[in-house]
């Protein structure tokens, strides 16, 4: 029986077709959130109040993403855990209940691609200064403009978000305009429409007898951070994935 010879040109194609191959493999099987439903989560304080930057923690504590609220009448603790009692939510929890809106989605979505450094991102905002990394009052203060925008997008009146006549409303309400015509463009050229990959995050929080059962919080989220954890059949299609790249790779190699 004659034996097949690789030369340092096949063994080098196919180590280079076989990593390619495995690597995406792992990169879209590892695609998944850190967060999801049913989860534990924290909220921690950044710039901005009332409202303004959370950051959404995992139950170990570690930063997930940051989050803005979409709720007024909700209030945080920052102290208590809370259970993801829908992390794929388009409506917030409580009698109060509303429907995310296609600018508030825009506007959160704009935000995270601002301080991630990719994609259209919000403009007025200082992203180098977020985190308060310079100056932390204007870092709450812009945080504070993007949080009342929000608000509004999400439907709420001057007068129910308090601070009119030269209150909180009136010192934070001046760049909802722009933002909004740059929003109207998006939508007018293709770019945006709907609420894109933007959901709403509904969060419980313990009652008396220690069970998560009290509407708390509704947080925006956005879903590449919140991807569900592949079914038994999507494992079998990656499985197959990765055999049909080891036969390309072994098929690269006998063509060298």
């Amino acid at each position: 029986m004659m034996r097949q010879h690789f030369g340092q040109r096949a063994y080098t194609q196919l180590a280079l077709v076989g990593t390619t191959c495995l690597l995406a493999v792992f990169f879209a099987a590892n695609a998944t959130a850190s967060i999801q439903t049913g989860d534990i989560v924290g909220l921690d304080n950044a710039p901005g109040s009332p409202g303004g930057i959370f950051y959404l923690d995992d139950e170990s504590g570690n930063k997930v993403t940051d989050t803005f609220c979409v709720q007024l009448e909700e209030f945080v603790n920052f102290n208590s855990d809370y259970k993801v009692a829908d992390a794929y939510a388009t409506t917030t929890l409580g009698s109060g209940s509303r429907s995310l809106t296609s600018f508030a989605a825009w506007l959160y979505d704009r935000y995270l691609n601002g301080v991630e450094g990719s994609g259209p991102a919000l403009s007025n905002f200082d992203f180098s200064n977020a985190y308060g990394q310079s100056d932390y009052s204007a870092a709450s203060f812009q945080a504070n403009e993007l949080q009342l925008a929000i608000w509004e997008a999400m439907g709420y009146t001057p007068a129910e978000i308090g601070g009119v006549n030269g209150g909180w409303y009136d010192t934070y309400d001046g760049k909802v305009a722009g933002w909004e015509t740059e929003f109207n463009n998006d939508v007018t050229n293709g770019v945006w429409s709907g609420t894109g990959d933007v959901y709403v995050l509904n969060l419980l929080s313990k009652d008396g007898n220690g069970e998560y059962s009290i509407d708390a919080q509704d947080q925006l989220i956005r879903h590449p951070s919140m991807q569900a954890v592949p079914e038994a059949g999507s494992v079998l299609v990656w499985l197959s994935v990765a055999g049909g790249c080891i036969a390309l790779a072994f098929q690269t190699s006998r063509k060298s």
